[in-house]
């Protein structure tokens, strides 16, 4: 009498062959998936201006922001080259976005020839809280006008416009790498320094530097960390 042994099944060997050649592709594609997994989140820059501004405003502020995050000293302390601009009066219910910044523009932004004075405030602060520097930048616009102001003398108004606009964005730079880098300090040169002259806020500006000698030196505190230690 014959017996009839039973059928070994071959699932399992398909199965576990199955998993050998994902496990092989996994092996192979790592890199390229970790590549992938780890990319930084776009940033996002979001201007409010808490007074109206005219299109040639906004046009020389996103302007010198873009030249300036570029900078050397900027990229290398952290802040991405390809952040997307956006003006607050811009944003719709809903927007979504992988990574903000804020930024609030204090005050009246136009530029206007003034006398001469001395800074009393910060050209910009950020906040820091339970030790960590919240991405919300704020530009005190009223005391770059202060400041700006004996140099903008003769200027036409598109003059005047494009150094507001130079000068906002150092301001919004210096205060970024105080949130990109997490740190409170300030550096003895360039935009990470403790405190601006005209020079300063104007530093890519050629057509400026080197001229109105007399108001060059006056310096503004650039700028505040407020909050915890």
């Amino acid at each position: 009498m014959r017996v009839a042994f039973p059928r070994r099944s071959r699932r399992p060997e398909i199965v576990g062959l199955l998993v050998w050649l994902v496990m092989v592709l996994l092996v192979a594609t790592g890199g390229q998936f970790a590549r992938a997994d780890s990319a930084a989140p776009r940033t996002t820059l979001i201007v409010y201006a808490k007074r109206k501004m005219r299109e040639e405003q906004w046009t020389a502020l996103f302007g010198s922001l873009q030249t300036a995050m570029r900078a050397k000293e900027a990229m290398g302390a952290g802040i991405p080259g390809d952040t997307q601009l956006l003006r607050g009066d811009a944003v719709v219910p809903g927007l979504v976005v992988e990574n903000s910044i804020a930024v609030y523009l204090e005050g009246d932004c136009n530029l206007i020839a003034r006398p001469k004075t001395t800074p009393r405030g910060a050209l910009g602060w950020v906040l820091r809280v339970h030790g960590t520097i919240e991405p919300f930048i704020h530009v005190n616009c009223g005391e770059l006008v202060e400041m700006l102001g004996p140099n903008a003398l003769g200027m036409s108004e598109s003059r005047r416009t494009e150094v507001m606009g130079e000068a906002m964005a150092h301001v919004v730079v210096h205060e970024w790498i105080h949130v990109a880098s997490q740190n409170p300090g300030h550096g003895g040169e360039g935009v990470t320094k403790s405190a601006f002259d005209v020079r300063d806020l104007l530093a890519e500006d050629a057509s400026f530097n080197g001229k109105r000698e007399k108001h060059g030196k006056k310096r503004g505190a650039c700028c505040m960390v407020a909050g915890d230690d």
